[in-house]
């Protein structure tokens, strides 16, 4: 089964996503902020990367820029409660670093799981 990385500074985030994802077969990983996930990155090969791009001291851009070239083979989604839907430029920016989907906060269960079966799928 698929590996997937999670980051989100706030834990119940963390926790409801990993909860999600592990009950639909998914090997999770979670890490609180850029720090740990770059240590999760260098020790574990991730399919999927879940990152929250707002978050204290380095941003989920940052880690996108910093780690370019590791994560070159993993798929990404972000996700953010700071960024309207309607930013065009926030989307062409994430598009630009490999994302392949952006999700929303708040979003549901299902919103969750489809995205994530898709970008998985993608090639």
């Amino acid at each position: 089964m698929k590996t997937i990385l999670v980051i989100d500074d706030i834990e119940y985030v963390r926790k409801t996503i990993g909860k999600i994802l592990r009950s639909h077969g998914f090997t999770v990983y979670s890490a609180a902020n850029v720090s740990e996930a770059t240590d999760t990155i260098k020790k574990v090969r991730i399919d999927l990367l879940i990152t929250d791009i707002v978050m204290p001291k380095k941003s989920g851009i940052e880690l996108l820029i910093d780690l370019r070239k590791e994560l070159e083979n993993t798929k990404i989604i972000v996700i953010t409660g700071k960024v309207s839907p309607e930013a065009e430029d926030f989307r062409n920016l994430v598009i630009d670093y490999g994302v392949s989907a952006i999700l929303y906060k708040p979003f549901k269960k299902k919103e969750l799981l489809e995205t994530v079966e898709k970008t998985l799928a993608s090639h």
